[in-house]
Order: structure tokens, then C-alpha cells, then sequence
């Protein structure tokens, strides 16, 4: 859905659980790898503004509204940690607190409200538009 790529095979689920676990984490050990040995400054700009501009996943008509606060929940955590990855100065005005506010909204689980959501998500997409980091997209 976002477009990352890092040349990792698809996952074969099909065999029983322990030994599909067991492929899924060297899978993931192994894109961890590939991602760690390429990755630029440039390449969490990207992954920020492709991750700020999901919010029309939390709007599918009849999805959970648990498993989308839970995906909420860690969609804000990697926003987080991507955006502690820039230096203070690059980091676009305004973001941590839109960022502060998503928390928020992602933290209370039953009351989870994806359009609220969806529309914090969008104001700090527009954020990083205005650091120069790229065209603002769409609400």
C-alpha cells in the first residue's frame, strides 16, 4: 500500500504456524538488513510522506474499528520514530505537534474515531509539504 519496496520474496503462510513465524522473521531480518545497508536521510523523508498519506486505509467501508485503532496506533509510532530521525532543524513546522494530536486520537482504542483520524493524519501530511519536502497532498 505504500510502496516500499526492498526486494523481499512474498511470504509462503501455508505451512503450519511455527515454521511460517519461524520464515516471517528471517524474512524480516533480512529486509531489516537490506533497508539498513541502503537507507539515506532522503529515504525517511520518503517513507514519512508515503506513511502521512494512508489515512484512506482507515476509511474502508466495514472495517473494524479495533484493528484500525491498533493499526493507528502503529502507524503513529513509526511516524515517531521517523520523524525523531531527522535532525531538529529539517523537521517540518508544526509536525510534532500534529503528531502529538494523532497520539491522542490512536491512543483511546474503543472510542477510536478513524475520521478524526484520517483528518489529523492529513493536516500533518500537509505539514511536511511545508517543509519543501514535496507537493502537499490532498485531504
Amino acid at each position: 500500500r505504500t510502496g516500499l519496496e526492498f526486494g523481499a520474496a512474498p511470504l509462503d503462510c501455508s505451512a503450519p504456524a511455527p515454521a511460517a513465524f519461524a520464515t516471517a522473521v528471517q524474512a524480516a531480518d533480512l529486509l531489516a538488513k537490506r533497508a539498513a545497508q541502503s537507507w539515506s536521510a532522503q529515504d525517511t523523508r520518503d517513507v514519512l510522506r508515503r506513511l502521512a498519506r494512508t489515512g484512506g486505509d482507515f476509511l474502508e467501508p466495514g472495517a473494524d474499528r479495533l484493528t484500525l485503532a491498533f493499526r493507528a496506533e502503529r502507524l503513529v509510532l513509526a511516524l515517531d520514530r521517523l520523524l525523531s530521525a531527522l535532525p531538529a532543524d529539517e523537521r517540518p513546522p508544526g509536525s510534532s505537534e500534529l503528531l502529538s494530536g494523532l497520539f491522542r486520537l490512536a491512543q483511546s482504542q474503543p472510542d477510536f474515531a478513524p475520521d478524526a483520524f484520517v483528518r489529523e493524519l492529513g493536516a500533518f501530511d500537509r505539514s511536511l509539504g511545508r517543509a519543501g519536502q514535496g507537493a502537499p497532498s490532498v485531504p
